[in-house]
């Protein structure tokens, strides 16, 4: 099992599975796999959005994080305000009831924000420059249903990486998915 997540972007789950497994009967699309993403976190819900036919006898799962559900609560606009202000309208504003929750640590006035047209919470979340993260410059954290828009996440621990003496490989993958 893979989990990969990238600071405000993706949070994926790829499994391998053998279908003669004791409980490959209960794999199904839209179930949810939990998982420890990492050593240091708590098990997260990942939403199974498809299985590949076995090969070998193996089937390959891909999930994502619960948090791409956000996709499905549409919010029909947020009056301008700061941060604390958008993200309770954000929690009461949905057209159906969010279990979703936000938070943040950021206490700024100096910005607002404001949305004139409809869309799903993760756009206004993370979708664009002009979304919450691009606006205030902050890191989104997801723990099961909760939203914290952070500062910062983690900590500065003063270690630098560098090439040849910690690092030993560098990869740069270009993605075009969102280009029209």
């Amino acid at each position: 099992c893979l989990v990969t997540e990238s600071l405000n972007d993706e949070y994926t789950l790829e499994m391998n599975y053998p279908v003669n497994g004791a409980n490959f009967s209960k794999i199904k699309v839209n179930r949810i796999i939990y998982c420890k993403p990492n050593p240091y976190s708590v098990a997260q819900p990942f939403r199974i959005n498809s299985i590949t036919r076995p090969i070998g006898g193996v089937a390959t799962i891909n999930a994502v994080h619960i948090s791409y559900d956000l996709n499905n609560y549409l919010v029909i606009s947020l009056a301008k305000g700061t941060l604390q202000t958008v993200l309770g309208e954000l929690q009461n504003g949905s057209i159906v009831e969010c279990p979703f929750k936000f938070y943040t640590d950021i206490t700024s006035t100096v910005k607002s924000y404001q949305t004139t047209a409809p869309a799903n919470m993760r756009a206004i979340l993370m979708g664009s420059d002009e979304s919450l993260i691009g606006t205030y410059k902050c890191e989104v954290l997801f723990d099961k249903f909760d939203v914290h828009l952070l500062a910062q996440r983690g900590s500065d621990n003063g270690v630098e990486i560098r090439y040849g003496k910690n690092m030993t490989d560098l990869s740069h993958v270009s993605n075009y998915d969102t280009l029209y």
